[in-house]
């Protein structure tokens, strides 16, 4: 990792994505992911954002990972919840965190750990059939109850 990456900025502003993904459920995204890439690409997004982690906030995130993962989605509101909010939640929390080891991160890195949140859904919901019907259900705006 080069040395303070996790301070690196492309410019790129949480507000505007919060915009660009209101209004769109959260399962929508990780299923789009699955749409527009195979489960080998999926794989080296998911190695190449793991090893842009700050060292000193490795096993937070990925105990933060691993809650999202198992727990979070388990629920059908998880993945009907605004993207937009979701965004703004989960890149707050990555600051909030990192301000816990006094570490300033920029948007670009906050934004890079919800892409691996995303990432980490899509790719247990192409390893795991019945994950994906889950989401696919979860996001339905009309079910059969």
């Amino acid at each position: 990792m080069e040395e303070n990456s996790y301070l690196k900025s492309k410019g790129l502003s949480i507000k505007d994505l919060e915009k660009q993904y209101s209004g769109r459920k959260f399962g929508e995204l990780v299923l789009h992911h699955l749409k527009v890439q195979n489960s080998n690409q999926i794989n080296k997004a998911i190695t190449g954002l793991t090893e842009t982690i700050h060292p000193m906030l490795f096993e937070t995130t990925k105990k933060f990972l691993e809650t999202i993962i198992y727990s979070f989605a388990k629920s059908k509101d998880f993945w009907k919840h605004d993207c937009g909010e979701t965004l703004k939640i989960y890149t707050t929390a990555t600051k909030v965190e990192a301000e816990k080891y006094n570490i300033k991160v920029s948007d670009d890195y906050a934004f890079d750990i919800f892409n691996l949140i995303v990432l980490s859904l899509a790719q247990r919901a192409a390893n795991e059939p019945d994950f994906k019907n889950f989401i696919k259900k979860s996001t339905k705006k009309f079910g059969i109850f």
